[in-house]
């Protein structure tokens, strides 16, 4: 999808395909085609593990690192008994519902069933939130954010709700540069999440017609270069939206 495709607007409704737009925690029954699990491939892989350290193709993160948050998607993943195979997974439509993954399990025959992290069996299906992100170097390399864990779903809906809020606020379709920071999850087990903190926002140039994101991939080692400008990535700074603009009113003094 080229950026003018993802800027369209009919009225004052955004509308995207980016699925930060459409994110919802709601929960029903299960929707959707199956096909072969390739949302992560092609992507340098960031993980924030239970030492609440960042990796990205298991080397640590560099804490200045900072990436554009450009795509999100949510799907429901069915593992195979064979480890050897990828899990299916069915991508969920913008304001599509969770499935119901306690009764999807319930239902699935135990011979469909896994061996969970703990040695036990369990279901097959898991929930699985997907964020893509593009590097602000010459490479604009590909990153993908992908957990199965609640406290990876809250880190990516908390980014999504941001960015309907800001997107709500300004009226234009814009998209965040993230540092990557951590918060508390769990007290009792002292146990952080990710936390994707926007430091600044922009918005795609649309007159070349270029793509969001680029094709081109770079190692871990490459994430050191120098960042460059806004405009060689078809980009430009959004100025932070005032209060009136926030309220959409004046201010009586």
């Amino acid at each position: 999808m080229t950026t003018r495709e993802v800027m369209q607007q009919q009225g004052s409704v955004i509308n995207l395909d980016d699925g930060f737009g459409g994110y919802t925690s709601e929960i029903e029954g299960d929707i959707g085609d199956e096909q072969l699990n390739s949302l992560l491939q092609g992507c340098l892989r960031i993980k924030f593990g239970k030492d609440n350290r960042y990796t990205v193709n298991g080397e640590p993160l560099p804490k200045d690192f900072q990436a554009l948050a450009v795509k999100t998607v949510r799907a429901k993943l069915k593992w195979h008994p064979d480890k050897s195979l990828p899990p299916s997974h069915w991508v969920l439509a913008a304001n599509e519902k969770w499935p119901d993954i306690v009764a999807l399990n319930d239902d699935a025959p135990k011979s469909e069933w896994i061996t969970g992290p703990d040695g036990k069996p369990c279901g097959p299906y898991q929930r699985q939130s997907v964020l893509y992100l593009m590097g602000l170097t010459a490479a604009t390399e590909r990153y993908v954010f992908a957990g199965t864990a609640n406290r990876d779903h809250a880190s990516v809906e908390q980014l999504a709700s941001t960015i309907k809020w800001r997107r709500q606020s300004t009226g234009k379709i814009i998209y965040p540069v993230v540092g990557f920071s951590d918060v508390l999850w769990s007290k009792r087990y002292a146990l952080q999440r990710a936390y994707f903190v926007p430091v600044r926002w922009v918005e795609p140039n649309t007159g070349g017609g270029e793509t969001l994101a680029s094709d081109t991939i770079k190692t871990i080692d490459a994430t050191a270069a120098p960042a460059i400008d806004d405009d060689e990535l078809g980009l430009k700074t959004v100025a932070e939206p005032t209060l009136k603009d926030d309220l959409k009113d004046t201010i009586p003094y």
